[in-house]
């Protein structure tokens, strides 16, 4: 199981359409076919079924999908606040290094002759 078919799930389950959700996904049908094929098997359960030329959740999809959706806002809440973090890093490090360099190195003006 990886985050990427959580998220084909998660867009199959909205539109209850395979080709709109691969479309709006930017992959294969069947790409979206295999990986929710795959979720199933990983699973031991079945999430869609039939439902004319269209597919539906299944009760226990419909269970899932509430328990991905909880999963993937907390998923993406982390990882923004850890990308906020590494860039606060990036900045104070940045910033130590320029201060540094500022204090160790010899100033310009002392090594410009003057006229």
């Amino acid at each position: 199981m990886n985050l990427r078919h959580l998220e084909f799930f998660k867009e199959l389950a909205r539109t209850q359409h395979m080709a709109k959700a691969a479309e709006n996904l930017g992959i294969s049908q069947p790409s979206l076919s295999y990986a929710i094929k795959k979720l199933e098997s990983e699973l031991g359960v079945p999430l869609f079924e039939p439902d004319g030329r269209n597919i539906r959740l299944t009760p226990v999809g419909a269970v899932y999908l509430k328990y991905i959706n909880c999963e993937l806002s907390d998923y993406h809440k982390v990882m923004s606040s850890l990308n906020n973090l590494w860039t606060l890093i990036l900045v104070m490090s940045t910033r130590l290094h320029l201060y540094t360099w500022a204090a160790t190195s010899p100033r310009i003006n002392d090594q410009v002759p003057h006229r």
